[in-house]
């Protein structure tokens, strides 16, 4: 964090009630009063959610859609703080910047969102529905991915898997039926079931039908699956 952000911290936390941040309203009660001080905590809070909520789906990288835009949302409010200004308005503006944000990071097509990141990004969508003084429901709708589009996905990830299976299968039966084939002709047919097999694990990494931490199951670099995708058909 920069030392204007920091700074920005240190300015907004003697303004406040708690050191921390602005108090949670309880269900039922009024909410805390709405000052630049208040809404600067409540965003660092966010801010925090959100960075851990990133940390939450099995690839942590940028790579992962989810995980990109969660953290440029953290990240744009780090430099709202460095220009922070007492404007109530401003405040209620930069939350619906936010918000589109998170929004966008939940309909992300891929795996669906893990139960603790949905903890953590619906509190922060209720800080900033008391930023900008709307009711959470109504700022929260279409949050998320419709549970018939994740149920969609999650059908197309497994096909995805079952036929990556297959070019699998394929090739190695193709090297079975090369090996009956006359000499000169072996080769053609083994350089194409090996061209096959390295196509399909490129597949399987690239598009991570593994379902797991990329770090974890020994993913290439990516530098290395260009080197294959552009390597071409090699016979013999």
């Amino acid at each position: 964090m920069s030392t204007a952000v920091a700074k920005a911290r240190a300015r907004a936390t003697p303004r406040i009630q708690q050191p921390a941040a602005a108090p949670r309203p309880a269900s039922g009660t009024t909410d805390p009063i709405r000052t630049p001080a208040s809404m600067l905590a409540t965003f660092f809070r966010i801010g925090s959610s959100l960075e851990v909520s990133s940390n939450c789906w099995p690839d942590k990288t940028e790579r992962c859609e989810p995980v990109r835009l969660l953290l440029t949302a953290k990240d744009d409010i780090e430099h709202y703080a460095e220009r922070f200004i007492n404007d109530l308005s401003s405040a209620r503006d930069f939350a619906f910047d936010i918000v589109a944000l998170i929004k966008a990071a939940r309909r992300a097509p891929g795996p669906a969102e893990p139960a603790e990141a949905k903890k953590l990004l619906d509190q922060a969508m209720a800080d900033l529905a008391w930023i900008a003084d709307m009711p959470v429901a109504e700022l929260m709708a279409d949050a998320a991915a419709p549970a018939a589009q994740q149920q969609d996905q999650e059908e197309r990830l497994k096909l995805a898997r079952g036929a990556n299976y297959q070019i699998e299968r394929l090739a190695q039966t193709l090297i079975l039926l090369a090996d009956q084939l006359d000499a000169d002709a072996q080769p053609v047919f083994h350089g194409m079931a090996a061209r096959i097999a390295q196509l399909s694990g490129l597949v399987y990494f690239a598009g991570q039908l593994h379902g797991e931490d990329p770090a974890t199951v020994g993913t290439p670099p990516l530098r290395d699956l260009q080197s294959v995708f552009e390597g071409g058909l090699r016979c013999g």
